[in-house]
């Protein structure tokens, strides 16, 4: 039998929206009406593509295999209209973006939008590990990320190297020095990102390998909340050189017996090239003459 493309509508609203109450809103039908069309859907194939939990809802591994099939077969629609139209200037594709931190993709995503006005698109906020298991099961279309990608299901580009400096507030004893010992970081307190982070594992492999210990960890998964504290001199934190440029009212410094580096890269699946939203992304984010990698990003 040949699949109801009502149906399958439905299922990729709520899946697109995150929910049926979101989803029912922005399609302007009721929450009952969603929730019907995928019943029906889950049970004329006799699966079930949502997990309820109360009001929230996840995809089960089928439902995530589906929703990326269906991403791609609802751009590829809208790429079929646009063409009969002639309508190049009004491209009008979704992009999901998933990446560390927003520094690095503000730039990136300013262009794409003001380029194509009538496309859209959402940004989640993640740690490394999180990106790249979303991009390999179809979650997004593009990531950033700083950890090494082996998977051969993603491609990979190399945005730019560098180093990991010390963060301190204004208040600090440090704040009007060039750099410290790693003995000296050991015996302060660390405001660091969730394990999974790749700052966090750098930080880590060091202090084993010194068999050191810092003398107490606070651990943050949003870099604005670890941002507040260390201004606030609760304590203090390693950032990469372009998140460290983007917070001007902290003071940073080098490691002076230690260089911790890391490599920031865009990934995104090999099998989703084609995808207008994402080629368009590619073509403003790696242009074909760009010399990658970028400069080593640092402190001075």
């Amino acid at each position: 039998m040949s699949i109801n493309r009502t149906l399958l509508a439905a299922f990729h609203s709520v899946a697109s929206a995150g929910g049926f109450t979101a989803a029912a809103r922005e399609r302007n039908v009721s929450q009952s009406t969603l929730s019907v069309q995928v019943g029906r859907l889950e049970k004329s194939y006799g699966c079930r593509l949502f997990l309820r939990r109360g009001r929230s809802i996840e995809l089960t591994e089928i439902g995530r295999a589906l929703y990326s099939h269906t991403t791609r077969q609802f751009e590829a629609e809208q790429d079929a209209e646009a063409l009969l139209r002639g309508d190049q200037a009004g491209f009008s594709g979704h992009l999901r973006i998933g990446a560390v931190s927003s520094v690095l993709v503000v730039e990136y995503l300013e262009t794409f939008l003001k380029e194509y006005p009538q496309s859209t698109c959402a940004l989640e906020l993640s740690n490394s590990q999180h990106v790249i298991r979303d991009i390999a099961e179809g979650n997004l279309d593009v990531g950033f990320v700083a950890f090494p990608v082996a998977d051969p299901r993603i491609e990979k580009v190399e945005l730019l190297r560098e180093e990991l400096l010390v963060a301190v507030g204004p208040d600090h004893d440090w704040a009007n020095r060039h750099d410290i010992t790693f003995d000296e970081l050991a015996k302060q307190t660390l405001i660091l990102r969730e394990r999974g982070s790749r700052t966090r594992q750098l930080i880590e492999d060091s202090l084993a390998a010194r068999r050191s210990s810092p003398r107490r960890v606070i651990e943050i998964n949003e870099w604005a909340a670890v941002h507040a504290l260390v201004r606030g001199n609760t304590g203090v934190s390693i950032l990469p050189g372009s998140e460290a440029e983007s917070l001007p009212d902290l003071c940073t410094l080098r490691i002076r017996d230690l260089s911790m580096f890391l490599t920031q890269f865009l990934i995104y699946r090999v099998d989703r090239k084609s995808l207008s939203t994402l080629k368009t992304f590619l073509s403003i984010a790696v242009p074909s003459d760009e010399e990658l990698p970028r400069p080593v990003l640092g402190s001075g």
